[in-house]
């Protein structure tokens, strides 16, 4: 058997750190619940970062809700300015979008700097994705 991949950061604790960059993300799911520090209302998107074994978490509350805009539009939906729109995240689920990942840091318990995965900006289509597509697909 021959295996062909891009070795990937590992910290030997099974979590991969991936290098900043511009990645396909496949949406696994949609969730609701509740935010742990306020109790409001939450929704939940976990992406599978494609060629890796890394899956990401976007948690969307009503102070970054504009992040459904960029997500949306990452799917190559219209979300201009202004404008009203209703999508159905059955639409984008199963689907590639492509997003800018970056690493960022956080002090462990024991006061050590680590570093996590984390989504910085969705990636529209005409900045060089390529339109919705199933994670089946080739690109």
């Amino acid at each position: 058997m021959i295996i062909k991949r891009t070795a990937e950061k590992n910290n030997g604790g099974g979590f991969t750190l991936l290098d900043e960059g511009k990645y396909n993300m496949v949406l696994l799911q949609v969730t609701q619940g509740k935010s742990k520090s306020s109790g409001k209302d939450m929704t939940i998107l976990e992406f599978k970062v494609e060629d890796t074994n890394v899956r990401l978490k976007e948690y969307i509350v009503d102070t970054n809700a504009f992040k459904w805009d960029q997500i949306f539009e990452s799917y190559g939906f219209d979300v201009s300015p202004g404008s009203t729109y209703e999508y159905n995240t059955d639409d984008i689920h199963g689907k590639t979008c492509r997003a800018h990942i970056k690493q960022e840091p956080f002090t462990k318990e024991n006061g050590e700097i680590s570093y996590s995965n984390k989504i910085d900006y969705y990636i529209p289509p005409q900045s060089g994705n390529v339109s919705v597509k199933s994670s089946d697909d080739p690109f």
